[in-house]
């Protein structure tokens, strides 16, 4: 047929009936193995792919071009337009591209699979600098081993795309040939391809030689024919034989030789198409942000963002795909920009309680420094209202400290002010729960009669628990005036916590802790409903508590002791967990109660920067250790007995707990006591062998710790105090 006849035809050939979708479903395996990418493709016997059963019985029908229904750009016309212009098209597509173009339909796959279309394949495979198939294959079958999507490796030994999975299932390795091709002989494998690298070696290649089932079957199917020409007599038999042979080894060498720099072409396709990819998405995050940097966020509001997939996509930003994109990350990146603007703005607001802060400290320095105690934190100071405008002004208008001045020429009465405003609170809380408040308006008062939140058994909390190591307890006039939850430094720039967001919860009145009070109050011999705290802190007693039983410490029998604040702490902390546990409080003598005051001064709470010297206010921004306000008394002020607190004072805002456990001596239980208490499980023993040898601390009941002793070797009589101490008794 004259050339101009061919290409009429294969136009003609585009304007026949196009048929279904679903009547092509071929793969680039499938086109791999039609073309003879391989040995197995060779010698395959089964014939071309059965067609796939039609699922509608409707007949073919001829193709109608219409108008996309939602108005879109239609591809209809595209079989119309005239062969050689398609091929001009089709090159500038990717093989794999390619591929999905010749599934659309059985008109482009005939089109795309004849020679004719060589040209296609060619162009597009010269777009990535592709080396040329080798002589046994065609432009399409090369094209599917390099571009294919099958599997995930291309194994240019076998000329095979295949996974792990298809290597374990379908390799066979030369050291078990002849196990599972008893009858054959081993030359066989001469004549056909292999690779080092095994369904189990992770990727690694070896020294062995893995070969391919089917080729395997295939080649014993075709030597197994060309012998019977033998036997059968039939012409140049032999020869056939032979030269088979030769052929095939040649290709197997060939194959081998080759497949190296088909590797390094794929290493370098392969980073170059990762760097390619890489560019585009950093192209496509930068295109986007400028995006939003345009609608007047700014690039720290996008950038937390940029690990959302709408970033990391591999296809350049069009104004389609920003316009389907945007209300996904936009809501996002709003949401990042308002906690970007408070975030700004609450550093210009530290910025400013900084210069407060400043004249807050003259201010201080002005003082004596017993008042310090009752001064609030300096961002308390910034919500008075005189303050609150220049804090809390724009963001751009500019404040100074003259700005302050003004507002810190009243804060004396604004000081003022703010206690009264908490006393008033607390007696509220007190209404409620005793008859101990002011008296009403008119009301007359008995000659004495003391105000309500002086009394001992006005107790109340700290609800800030995250402030606090443990309950936190405030009574009487003195604690409430003086409690400012909270480090000095919140709402400062130098201020860093998880946590900034300072509380507005107040004290609350604790009833329990009233309660306790009231009690240990009796105690005393006082008047629970005229008793102030600074009588209790006269008399300053020690207490026992019934539920904290003796316990040996270092070979000293010990219990503890607690001062009448300090009880009502350890009732309030549920040091005794259990319903119905009743406490039970005693007054030491003098002699333990010395011992306990003994043990409170050694404590190392008393080791802390927190000491101020009562004659200056040199250490107002820095107070000190104990040890160096002494030395500060007596080189500047020539003090050589300094007492407490009129020449120095420990500094706290809040009563905190004492660093170890405060307690007095007692005697050790007797041995006939620990017996019978035995019974009862109240005596906890130690097994001194444990603490020794491995300084393990395990208790037990006395029957327990011998039980445990006498399994082991060499101890079987244990004896209390040479294999096991007590360490605690119940009550």
């Amino acid at each position: 047929m004259p050339p101009r006849a061919a290409k009429r035809a294969a136009e003609s050939k585009l304007e026949e009936i196009a048929v279904d979708d679903d009547e092509l479903e071929e793969t680039e395996e499938e086109v791999s193995a039609e073309e003879g990418s391989g040995t197995e493709s060779e010698y395959d016997s089964s014939g071309p792919p059965l067609k796939r059963a039609k699922t509608s019985s409707t007949a073919k029908r001829k193709t109608v071009i219409k108008q996309s229904a939602r108005g879109k750009k239609s591809l209809s016309l595209l079989p119309t337009m005239p062969l050689d212009v398609l091929f001009e098209v089709f090159g500038n597509l990717s093989p794999k591209d390619i591929f999905n173009l010749a599934k659309t339909n059985k008109l482009f796959r005939q089109t795309l699979l004849s020679p004719s279309a060589t040209t296609v394949w060619m162009a597009a495979r010269q777009r990535f600098e592709a080396p040329d198939p080798p002589d046994d294959m065609t432009e399409v079958a090369w094209a599917a081993l390099l571009f294919g999507t099958t599997c995930q490796k291309v194994d240019f030994y076998l000329r095979l795309r295949i996974c792990v999975g298809c290597k374990k299932d379908n390799l066979v390795v030369e050291s078990r040939f002849k196990t599972m091709f008893p009858n054959v002989d081993r030359y066989i494998l001469d004549l056909i391809p292999f690779t080092h690298t095994g369904g189990w070696s992770h990727g690694y290649s070896s020294s062995s030689r893995f070969f391919w089932r089917n080729d395997i079957s295939n080649m014993i199917a075709k030597l197994a024919a060309l012998d019977d020409n033998i036997r059968q007599g039939r012409p140049n038999a032999k020869r056939e034989l032979t030269t088979f042979k030769v052929e095939h080894m040649e290709r197997a060498m060939d194959m081998k030789s080759n497949a190296s720099r088909y590797e390094q072409w794929l290493v370098s396709f392969t980073l170059e198409r990762y760097r390619s990819s890489t560019d585009n998405q950093h192209l496509r995050r930068d295109a986007i942000i400028e995006r939003f940097v345009q609608l007047g966020y700014t690039k720290e509001d996008v950038v937390p963002h940029t690990h959302m997939k709408e970033f990391q996509a591999k296809t350049l930003l069009s104004d389609r795909i920003w316009q389907r994109i945007r209300p996904i990350i936009e809501p996002m990146i709003a949401d990042s920009k308002t906690r970007r603007l408070a975030a700004e703005y609450s550093k210009v607001q530290k910025d400013r309680r900084s210069i407060v802060n400043g004249l807050y400290q003259k201010y201080k320095a002005s003082l004596h420094p017993s008042q310090w105690k009752y001064l609030p934190k300096v961002f308390d100071v910034c919500k008075f209202a005189p303050f609150v405008p220049f804090i809390d002004a724009p963001a751009d208008s500019t404040i100074t400290a003259d700005d302050f001045s003004e507002a810190m020429q009243g804060l004396p009465e604004l000081l003022s002010s703010a206690s009264e405003e908490r006393k008033v609170r607390a007696r509220a809380l007190l209404s409620s729960h005793t008859s101990l408040v002011e008296p009403e308006p008119g009301e007359v008062g008995e000659v004495g009669e003391v105000d309500a939140l002086d009394l001992a058994i006005s107790v109340f909390q700290c609800p800030e628990l995250q402030h606090h190591s443990q309950s936190c307890l405030v009574v009487g006039l003195e604690d409430l005036l003086s409690h400012h939850c909270g480090s000095p430094q919140l709402g400062l720039p130098s201020f860093y916590y998880y946590n900034e967001t300072p509380s507005t919860a107040d004290v609350v009145f604790s009833k329990e802790g009233s309660t306790i009070a009231a009690t240990l109050v009796g105690l005393t011999g006082l008047d629970p409903k005229s008793a102030l705290a600074s009588d209790m802190d006269k008399k300053d007693l020690r207490f026992s508590c019934n539920g904290c039983p003796p316990h040996n410490h270092s070979g000293s029998w010990l219990r503890l002791g607690f001062s009448w604040r300090t009880a009502i702490t350890h009732v309030l902390n549920g040091s005794h967990p259990g319903a119905g546990f009743h406490y039970v409080w005693k007054v030491l003598s003098a002699e333990d109660a010395n011992a306990v005051k003994a043990s409170e001064r050694s404590d190392r709470k008393w080791d802390r920067h927190q000491w101020i010297c009562n004659h200056c206010t040199t250490f107002a921004m820095n107070l000190q250790r104990r040890v160096d306000i002494l030395d500060h008394l007596q080189s500047e002020h020539a003090i050589t007995n300094p007492t407490e607190p009129d020449d120095l004072f420990f500094s706290e805002r809040y009563p905190s707990p004492f660093q170890g456990k405060i307690a007095y001596p007692v005697p050790a239980p007797a041995s006939a006591q620990l017996r019978d208490m035995t019974q009862s499980g109240r005596v906890m023993v130690q097994c001194l062998h444990c603490a020794l040898s491995s300084g393990k601390h395990r208790l037990f009941n006395v029957l327990g710790v011998v039980q445990h002793i006498k399994a082991k070797p060499r101890h079987p009589d244990p004896q209390m105090g040479k294999d096991y101490a007590v360490v605690s008794v119940k009550p």
